[in-house]
């Protein structure tokens, strides 16, 4: 199938924009961690509201960067990525107190850890969009962490599970907006072009396959969430 998104960028493996953009991310989410290690609650929950506006700054300057450059197209500017949506997941419960919209968080974000390591910007190769990829994916996995290390929250048991039977209900959805807009969100109509060892075959065998690669990536994910939680309980309790 031909290539929908005219503009994407893929960043080689091990090329030095790989390197920038992953001990990027290690900075920023160890630097955030360590610095509020011994804050109070009160602050922690500052802290979080500031992840929060950051996100979503930073969103709402990619869809005006995108629009006033003549470059938004319903096909590939809407936010139905996995990763746009776990932006959004991020903001809500560093801004309130959800369970299952942090249980999603969590599992979604293993794809932000592929995003990192097979790196595809839809929106093209330019620095600020190496920037704003960086920033919204660091942010994925950091809202997360945080949740779990700083605001007190803990998956639930066997949540991966339900996490997973909750996802299935988008792919319908967000294949559906792809046949009628003729685009590739959630890549439900053509692979990404990345090489990722996980996508294997064509369409529409890379989807089944990475349904048991997401099931498997939402069990992981949240047994270390559960270490996390009770490696931090413990630390709070000395």
């Amino acid at each position: 199938m031909e290539n929908l998104n005219p503009v994407h960028h893929v960043i080689e493996v091990f090329s030095n924009a790989w390197w920038i953009m992953n001990i990027s991310l290690i900075i920023i989410i160890i630097s955030i961690l360590f610095l509020t290690k011994n804050k109070s609650i009160s602050q922690r929950e500052t802290v979080a509201k500031v992840i929060a506006l950051v996100l979503f700054i930073d969103f709402v300057f990619k869809q005006a960067l995108m629009y006033y450059s003549d470059k938004w197209l319903i096909t590939y500017s809407l936010p139905l990525e996995l990763c746009s949506l776990s932006v959004f997941l991020g903001i809500y419960i560093l801004l309130s107190k959800s369970q299952i919209g942090y249980e999603l968080l969590i599992c979604w974000s293993a794809g932000a850890v592929h995003s990192f390591l097979t790196p595809e910007i839809t929106t093209g190769g330019s620095l600020i969009n190496h920037i704003d990829y960086t920033i919204s994916h660091s942010g994925i996995l950091l809202s997360g962490f945080y949740a779990t290390t700083r605001l007190g929250y803990r998956p639930r048991p066997k949540s991966w599970l339900t996490i997973f039977y909750y996802s299935q209900l988008l792919i319908p959805i967000i294949g559906f907006l792809d046949f009628y807009l003729n685009a590739n969100y959630m890549y439900l109509r053509t692979k990404p072009l990345v090489d990722n060892p996980f996508i294997i075959g064509d369409w529409p065998y890379y989807i089944i396959g990475l349904e048991f690669v997401a099931l498997m990536h939402f069990y992981l994910f949240c047994k270390l969430h559960e270490w996390l939680s009770k490696k931090s309980s413990e630390v709070n309790s000395v």
